[in-house]
This record gives structure tokens, C-alpha cells and sequence, in this order.
């Protein structure tokens, strides 16, 4: 088992570096193992640690607490009785651990300073699923807020980081927002960043994959800031496996995209919602060859009249594609039509195969955020699911659905028949944004709201196959925007394998997580 900084510590001091009353009993100690930052570009890292201080800056990564410790170091501890020498790792003599006081001591497997629960290591600190085992922030070149959105796995091994930056001056700014890329070895060192010119607009990334070639197939938007409906146009883009952009291709309708696959024929297919569009149907669907040339831009209509909707996850499979998203029946000036997950095949001309239209069984509305294909060909799904769902009446007497959100995992049969659902309660709000499959489990990221400012807010957690929750892991960093976009697992053969996460709170950040007790 690697020892490390919690997560909350992590999330505290090496991502946020912000004064929070939630994370001022943190204890910060970590040892050097082969999960933690390797020293190809730590300089600035190495000057902050010796100035007992942690520095973040773009385009260097930085370890979860801004210092390490040589594994096997001995430190002093004085008692009032006598003078002892103990290893850090090992037993303390005569002495019983105390779970919570921040040394870590055998049979400890984890001691982060405090009892609290699901932050990365437990009350009783005999497990520290959801540790930070290396991470990086990055706040833009510009320096304004930035965010991670997408991760993949290169061929080389590395993990691929997408995501956006803001410009300061954006209300001046007429191309305010930046797509950038990032690559990291699996133990965290930054082997590149870049942020390239997709498009004559404001260009946004939120989604990446590995072409078999070794290539990179990013896709996002392209933003004109100069229109006042919508004008957020579908953008994929190729890039070497080093981030030189080899070409992109944008639509000329409105299309947020959300994600984006690789068919077996080389194409890419990105999906997302349109905007700008005042009638049904919205979900838009944008495919390109290997090439770069635009094949075809559609919106899907399910054959159900008065359908409005979007689309937020693409899996490539057999030849087609599957999606997932979310519907709503479309009626002008009402807001009490529930709104249900929807989950679809496409062949490569964007033709409907079959769909399955789900509910979560309370009448509110339900959404699909993420898609991952089995083994044998089950798909397995995460999103929300309404709860608590009452019709309400505003001041005005206009009627509208008040509900809270609960993270919804369900599995599904290769033609969408749905074999199991899951609804996750136990936070006042949350929400399932990716997911990534590990034959010990099923990785969850999402992001919720607590009850109280304080608490800990969800960063990711762990089901079973058939659906059931095994710990979760949060952090109660600030501001309440903390988010987690993706997740990817990797089988390395540690246990639950090696986990990955991008998201942002306020800068952009990726890091590898401890996965398993």
C-alpha cells in the first residue's frame, strides 16, 4: 500500500492553496513512492519546498504538498517521559497509535491528521481510498481560471489532459477562452503542454481520444463572441501525439459538443446539444473523416413528437455508435413535463437503430452524463436521477418541477434494455458526470453540494458491477463549484487499478488517485 497525503489534504494545500477553516487540521505528510511526481520539470516545485511553501505554475507539476519525504527517514518525537527515534512507517515503542494525530503508525494504514470520514483516508485509519497519490494544477497562461474537462491514454502510455482557460479580460477579449492539452507520465511529470489555434474564435475543449496511429482526436467548440444566439459550433481536431495540431474542422450550424468517439473507420463522431435552436430537436450529432473533411451534421428526431433534448456521452462499438443524453417533451411556456434519460444506437450516417427512453421512477428529471461499454457489449451508464419531486407554483403562480439530484448508475443489455438501476441518496445532492469500467469495479466521478458549507463534497466513488456502492472519497476544498469532469482507470496491476481524475476548482487539475483499501 502507497502512503500519502489524503485526499482533503491534497485537494487543501496542493490544489487549492486557498485559507479554509475545512482544511486548517490537516496534516501534510507524505512519503516518496512510485506513485508520487518524478523530477523531470519540478523546478519551481524544488524552490517552494525549500522555502516550506508549495508554487503551482503553468506548465510545471507539482507534488500534492509541495515537499517530499525519502521513504525510511527517521524523524525525532519528544514525549514527557523519554526521547524516542521511530521510523515514520514503523511502530512507535510503548506507545499505542492514535488514529487521527497525523504520524502514521503501524498498523495504520493511513493517518491524515483527523477522523473524518471518506477524505481520503477513513475514521478508523485502516484505509485510504481516495489518496492523492500525485497532482497537478494548472491555472492557464493566462492566468484568469481554467478546467479540465477530458482524459485519455496515449499509446505511448501517457494520460492526455484537455480542457479550457478564460481570459482576464474577457468582457474586452473577442476570443476570451483558449483550448489547451496535456500530457503526463503515469507517476505525474509533465511532459508537455499546449495550447493550439483550432479556430479563427474563442475555442473550447472538453473531450479527447487515442486514434489507433497514436494520433490525438480533441473536440469541443468554437465560440463567437460577436453573436448574441448561440454561435457555438462543433469543433474536432487532430493532433500528433505530441499536441501539434494537424487539422480542424468546425460546423457551420450550432452544435455544443460534449464528447467524441472514433469509429472503426477512422472517423470521428462528436455529440452534444444545439444551440441557438428554438424548436425540437436538439441533439446534434457531427461526423469527420480521418482527414478532416465534414461528412455530415445532424440533429436526431426519435420519432416522438415534441421531443427536445441533448446529448453528453459517444461510445463507438461494432461497427456504429451508442449515445446517451437526455429528452424532454417541448411545450412553449410550460415547465412541468419531466425531463427522462435516452439512450440510443446510430449506424455511421446517423441513423436511429434503436433507442431506449429511461426513468428513474419519480416523475423528475433524469439524465444520462456518461457511457462505457462492457465486456460482452452491456452498457453501463451514470448521470442523475430526480428525487423528491414535487409540481410547485412561483409567485406568479407558474407551475415548475422542484427536485433534488441523486447520482444514478444503472447497466443496461447490449440493446438497451435496462438489467439493473441504482439510485446513490446518501449526499443532500449529487451528480455522476463520467465513469470508467476496472474488472474490481466501477469508477464514478461526479461532483454534489453538501448540507453544510464544511462538509465534504464528492470527488469520486466506487460500485460494484451489480451496482452497489462500495466507499466514495470528497473533499471539502472550496469554492462550492469544486467539480470533477472525468475519469480514467488503467490496469496496472494494482489493486482497483491506477486511477485518474480532471477537474477544476477554480484552476484546472489532474491527478492519480488511490483506488482501492
Amino acid at each position: 500500500m502507497q502512503h500519502s497525503v489524503s485526499l482533503r489534504a491534497a485537494l487543501c494545500v496542493g490544489l487549492f492553496a486557498i485559507a479554509s477553516p475545512a482544511c486548517g487540521d490537516d496534516v501534510a505528510e507524505t512519503s516518496a513512492t512510485e506513485g508520487s511526481v518524478s523530477d523531470a520539470g519540478t523546478t519551481a516545485e524544488s524552490t517552494a519546498s525549500s522555502q516550506g511553501g508549495s508554487t503551482t505554475s503553468a506548465g510545471s507539476s507539482s507534488s500534492v504538498d509541495g515537499s517530499a519525504t525519502s521513504e525510511g527517514s527517521t524523524e525525532t518525537t519528544e514525549t514527557t517521559e523519554t526521547t524516542e527515534t521511530t521510523e515514520t512507517t514503523g511502530a512507535t515503542t510503548g506507545v499505542e497509535p492514535v488514529c487521527g494525530d497525523g504520524v502514521l503508525e503501524e498498523p495504520e494504514v493511513c493517518d491524515d491528521g483527523n477522523t473524518i470520514e471518506h477524505d481520503g483516508c477513513d475514521a478508523s485509519c485502516a484505509s485510504d481510498a481516495g489518496t492523492a497519490l500525485w497532482l497537478d494544477t494548472y491555472p492557464g497562461v493566462l492566468g484568469a481560471s481554467a478546467f479540465a474537462y477530458g482524459l485519455t491514454r496515449s499509446l505511448a502510455g501517457d494520460i492526455i489532459a484537455v480542457g479550457n482557460e478564460h481570459s482576464p479580460t474577457h468582457e474586452i477579449d473577442m476570443m476570451p477562452n483558449a483550448g489547451w492539452l496535456r500530457a503526463y507520465s503515469p507517476e505525474g511529470a509533465l511532459l508537455w503542454s499546449e495550447r493550439p489555434d483550432l479556430s479563427p474564435l474563442s475555442d473550447n475543449l472538453y473531450a479527447v481520444r487515442s486514434a489507433p496511429n497514436g494520433d490525438l482526436i480533441a473536440a469541443g467548440v468554437a465560440h463567437d463572441h460577436n453573436c448574441s444566439d448561440g454561435c457555438f459550433y462543433g469543433l474536432i481536431a487532430r493532433l500528433t501525439a505530441g499536441g501539434e495540431l494537424l487539422w480542424s474542422t468546425a460546423t457551420e450550424e450550432d452544435l455544443f459538443v460534449s464528447d467524441v468517439a472514433i469509429a472503426e473507420d477512422g472517423s470521428a463522431v462528436a455529440v452534444g446539444s444545439g444551440f441557438g435552436m428554438t424548436e425540437p430537436p436538439h441533439m446534434g450529432v457531427m461526423r469527420v473523416d480521418g482527414d478532416g473533411t465534414l461528412l455530415w451534421t445532424k440533429f436526431l428526431e426519435p420519432g416522438i413528437e415534441d421531443l427536445r433534448g441533448g446529448l453528453s456521452a459517444i461510445e463507438a462499438r461494432d461497427g456504429g455508435l451508442v449515445v446517451a443524453g437526455q429528452l424532454q417533451e417541448y411545450e412553449p411556456g410550460v415547465s412541468t413535463h419531466d425531463a427522462d434519460a435516452w439512450i440510443a444506437e446510430l449506424t455511421l450516417d446517423g441513423e436511429i437503430s434503436w433507442q431506449q427512453r429511461l426513468d428513474a421512477g419519480e416523475g423528475g428529471h433524469d439524465g444520462l452524463r456518461g457511457l462505457a461499454i462492457a465486456p460482452g457489449g452491456e452498457l453501463v451508464l451514470v448521470g442523475s436521477a430526480g428525487v423528491d419531486v414535487e409540481i410547485v407554483a412561483d409567485d406568479n403562480d407558474f407551475l415548475y418541477i422542484e427536485q433534488r439530484d441523486a447520482l444514478w448508475l444503472m447497466r443496461a443489455t447490449a440493446g438497451g434494455a435496462p438489467l439493473w438501476s441504482s439510485v446513490w441518496d446518501e449526499l443532500p445532492w449529487s451528480r455522476g458526470s463520467a465513469l470508467a469500467l476496472h474488472p474490481e469495479h466501477v469508477l464514478v466521478a461526479g461532483t454534489s453540494t453538501p448540507a453544510e458549507e464544511d462538509e465534504l463534497r464528492l470527488i469520486y466513488a466506487s460500485f460494484s458491477h451489480a451496482g452497489e456502492l462500495h466507499w466514495w472519497s470528497g473533499t471539502s476544498a472550496q469554492p462550492p463549484h469544486t467539480a470533477v469532469h472525468d475519469v480514467l482507470v488503467l490496469e496496472d496491476g494494482s489493486p482497483g487499478g491506477a486511477v485518474f481524475l480532471a477537474g477544476s476548482s477554480p484552476d484546472a487539475w489532474v491527478g492519480r488517485f488511490s483506488s482501492a483499501p
